[in-house]
């Protein structure tokens, strides 16, 4: 026969179980959601469509709740994505400056370059390491 007390340490650790469990499926559910639309803002952004790219980082940067890392990439994709639209005539300079007011004093993540050892003239997508670098004269 089981004991009370063990009676009660099991209805406490089932209470435990029933009262966390959901909360953690919940952000699990949150956190694919995210990752969906932060795929689908990138997806935008590699077919150039500069302007649906740039309403969806908007939108999903003015969500509630979003970490204060994710809001400086998506600062930055705003950015890019805006100055796409504007380059393309999708949008005017009006909604730029509409768009980036907000950035000033915040925290904007640039994309990762990769660190070349061959630093040559004119590469813009990569860093040179800073000893190679120093033997070069631009």
């Amino acid at each position: 026969m089981i004991s009370r007390s063990a009676k009660r340490a099991k209805l406490i650790a089932l209470l435990v179980l029933l009262l966390f469990v959901p909360g953690t499926i919940c952000r699990g559910e949150r956190a694919t959601e995210d990752q969906k639309e932060y795929d689908r803002i990138l997806q935008l952004i590699s077919n150039e469509d500069w302007k649906a790219a740039s309403d969806a980082a908007v939108s999903y940067l003015a969500k509630t709740g979003t970490s204060g890392d994710l809001q400086a990439r998506l600062r930055y994709i705003v950015i890019y994505t805006t100055e796409g639209a504007v380059s393309t005539g999708a949008f005017d300079f009006d909604v730029l400056n509409k768009r980036l007011k907000g950035f000033v004093g915040k925290s904007v993540t640039l994309p990762d370059r990769p660190v070349i050892n061959d630093a040559q003239p004119g590469r813009m997508n990569a860093s040179a390491s800073a000893t190679r670098a120093q033997h070069h004269s631009w």
